[in-house]
């Protein structure tokens, strides 16, 4: 079996188990308009028309179901679908060759997932748009790699200069953002990149002596969960509380909202 490395740019196609490129989601905003305007095209050399043709109807099923899947994801988010696209880093000027154009949209359901496992985590139209647009320049600072997008919202932080392991363990990037803390969330999870965006990240975050002893969420939304939590959404402000509980950096604003109300 190839190596990571030697797979960089590739994501595995969990229905056939071979390797599919993910290096252009940009491609993917003409993919989908072209869709109604498709020309007839020769058959492939090698390929039966049979195979052709069952191959088409799932290119047609897959472009209909991602169609409806942008439409509805921009409206939940107030945009248009040409918005949504953009802002989700989908639309650009590349292009996709029809053999490879079953692979490529495959790759783009796998990133839509991921997008919409992350926006499903917050309450507010706000902090889902941050997501969106906070997870297109991960996306761009990785190389357009999805599986390193992965692994770096969900990696443990490694803290440079610490020597020892701190007795609390920093929130992963996913942490983070379940928590309402969106923008500090992908300076994290940039912060485990091996691009040179990341490593700038790094030298400045988690190198940092002090970042380990830091508080993992804003003292004034701690407040807020408290007196006025539709202001960051119930949910988010309901895993604020249970944070701030159990963590004995953050439980420091919990003493004193207890001192301020006393």
């Amino acid at each position: 079996m190839a190596s990571r490395e030697d797979n960089e740019g590739y994501e595995l196609n969990p229905q056939s188990g071979t390797l599919l490129a993910t290096s252009d989601v940009a491609a993917l905003s003409g993919v989908l308009e072209g869709s109604e305007t498709e020309t007839p095209t020769a058959p492939s050399p090698g390929k039966s028309a049979e195979k052709e043709k069952a191959q088409k109807k799932r290119i047609q099923k897959m472009r209909a179901r991602l169609i409806k899947r942008a439409d509805r994801m921009a409206e939940e988010l107030g945009w248009t679908r040409l918005q949504f696209l953009a802002n989700a880093g989908c639309s650009g000027d590349a292009t996709v060759p029809d053999k490879h154009l079953e692979d490529f949209l495959l790759s783009c359901v796998s990133y839509f997932d991921w997008l919409e496992k992350m926006t499903d985590q917050l309450d507010l139209v706000f902090d889902q748009r941050l997501v969106v647009l906070g997870f297109t320049e991960l996306y761009n600072d990785s190389g357009r790699k999805l599986y390193l997008c992965k692994e770096a919202m969900e990696g443990e932080v490694a803290l440079g200069a610490q020597g020892s392991m701190p007795a609390v363990v920093p929130p992963t990037a996913m942490q983070l953002l379940e928590l309402g803390e969106v923008i500090e969330a992908f300076q994290v999870a940039r912060g485990h990149l091996s691009t040179p965006a990341g490593l700038r990240t790094k030298a400045v975050l988690f190198d940092d002596p002090l970042y380990a002893l830091s508080p993992h969420i804003d003292e004034q939304r701690v407040a807020l969960a408290s007196s006025d939590p539709e202001l960051l959404g119930g949910r988010v402000a309901e895993r604020i509380l249970e944070h701030v509980a159990s963590c004995p950096i953050c439980g420091e604003f919990d003493d004193s909202l207890d001192v301020e109300q006393a």
